[in-house]
């Protein structure tokens, strides 16, 4: 696991803390007008004028990112990257979109951030910036009672949905491999967009788990109790490392991402992350204690 200490840069790396001099400063008065004129000092001028970030956001990953009844934008990055626009002076502005569609539109610069709980990897830094908000580990939801007998050790030969394109799906593949090793049959591994009907096909009986992210799981197990419940800890991973996720920018965001980073430190330390966090039932063992870009 990376060690984070402040003042730490990675070298070569794309990894920037602020320096603790700015750093305490701007947490230390970002409630006040001057501090907030600090933090809104921090973003590009084309920001700063425009008076708006503009974001997307996945339409179908709660509690993430998804869509209200009114097809706005909700859930914990949307409600998180609101408040950090706030302490840094602008608006957010939210445009839902289907996850395929996210790393290609922030590649392209048609948006500045990116929200979907994306996991920092090194194949995705290659393409984009992270301001990580959160670590990111996996868990399992089951439907209730666990019927078909699954365990973080046991998925050989069962079916287990989960979202096309990320992580898990990776993970997903290796672990096949690890079963074809032990003479076991592969997982059945069912892809969707979106959260929403891997949930339906669960309790329908069309799969057996759901592969997620333990955020999700806990977010997803609570809104569906008397259906599904999940299993205990967390799915072990096959770096053996605890990773984060977070926002995701195009690569020339440096100084938008720098902005972020410092605004979410300012939200950390005076509770509002934390209120975000609980709003939407996240288990506190995923909270960071500071923001990073990586």
């Amino acid at each position: 696991m990376r060690s984070w200490r402040r003042g730490h840069k990675r070298s070569g790396g794309l990894v920037v803390l602020l320096v603790p001099a700015l750093l305490v400063l701007l947490l230390g008065s970002s409630g006040s007008p001057s501090g907030a004129a600090e933090l809104n000092s921090l973003l590009p001028v084309r920001i700063r004028d425009a008076g708006v970030i503009t974001a997307a956001a996945i339409a179908t990953y709660p509690p993430f990112a998804f869509v209200d009844d009114k097809n706005v934008p909700t859930g914990i990055e949307p409600e998180l990257l609101r408040a950090l626009a706030e302490k840094l002076g602008v608006k957010a502005q939210i445009t839902p979109i289907e996850y395929p569609a996210m790393l290609p539109s922030i590649q392209s610069g048609r948006f500045e951030v990116g929200l979907g709980g994306f996991f920092d990897t090194p194949e995705r830094r290659q393409v984009v910036l992270f301001v990580t908000n959160m670590y990111a580990v996996g868990g399992l939801l089951i439907r209730k009672g666990n019927p078909d007998k699954i365990a973080f050790d046991h998925v050989c030969g069962k079916t287990v949905s989960t979202t096309e394109g990320t992580f898990q799906a990776i993970h997903l593949e290796a672990i096949n491999k690890e079963c074809v090793a032990g003479g076991k049959p592969t997982v059945n591994v069912v892809l969707m967009k979106g959260t929403p009907p891997q949930v339906e096909a669960l309790k329908a009986g069309r799969t057996a788990a759901i592969y997620l992210t333990k955020a999700v799981m806990a977010y997803m197990a609570g809104q569906n109790a008397a259906d599904l419940e999940d299993i205990p800890g967390v799915m072990p991973d096959p770096s053996g490392e605890k990773k984060l996720q977070g926002f995701i920018l195009p690569k020339s965001e440096m100084q938008l991402a720098t902005a972020l980073q410092a605004a979410l430190d300012a939200a950390i330390a005076d509770g509002i992350y934390a209120r975000v966090l609980k709003k939407w039932s996240i288990p506190v063992d995923v909270a960071v204690e500071k923001a990073m870009v990586d």
